[in-house]
């Protein structure tokens, strides 16, 4: 099963590169479109997503590994994840449509949340590579679980000070 893991890792570090530079190219050759930027946005929710639900299908136990803990706190851990990952990024574009923002800088549209939230899209990446790639990625899924959603709060609060 590690080895698996191992594989999964190097393939999440590959398709990373890919989407860091996949923006940059089509921006320098002028062939970047709006829905290339949202389906960009929708495939990394998708990836996230998949790679999270991975490792809680591939029986790997989590919480469960621990005398006390039933399995299905295994499958909880999996779904805060995945949530705590779709929402953390989710709360931008919530954000850009209900405030009508749209500023761009470089082709891009700047981010009003710039340094808000300590555990974004690449911090998850990062960890999900680390754990894959040490056999920890049941550590992996616990911390993306409480960073995610706890990041996403902080995210929340930011919002609600600043547009209240």
């Amino acid at each position: 099963m590690y080895q698996l893991f191992i594989a999964g890792s190097l393939l999440l570090f590959l398709s990373a590169i890919l989407d860091l530079v996949d923006g940059s190219v089509a921006r320098q050759t002028e062939k970047e479109t709006r829905f290339g930027a949202v389906f960009d946005w929708i495939v990394d929710k998708y990836v996230d997503a998949l790679v999270i639900l991975g490792v809680g299908l591939s029986g790997i136990p989590i919480l469960s590994r621990f005398s006390g803990f039933p399995p299905y706190a295994d499958a909880a851990v999996v779904a805060f994840a995945i949530i705590g990952s779709l929402m953390n990024t989710f709360i931008k574009p919530v954000v850009y449509a209900e405030t009508g923002y749209q500023d761009r800088v470089d082709g891009k549209i700047e981010d009003p949340l710039e340094g808000v939230g300590f555990f974004g899209r690449p911090e998850t990446i990062l960890v999900l590579f680390i754990g894959g790639m040490t056999g920890f990625i049941w550590i992996s899924v616990i911390l993306i679980a409480l960073c995610t959603n706890l990041s996403a709060l902080q995210r929340i609060i930011y919002l609600y000070r600043r547009l209240s």
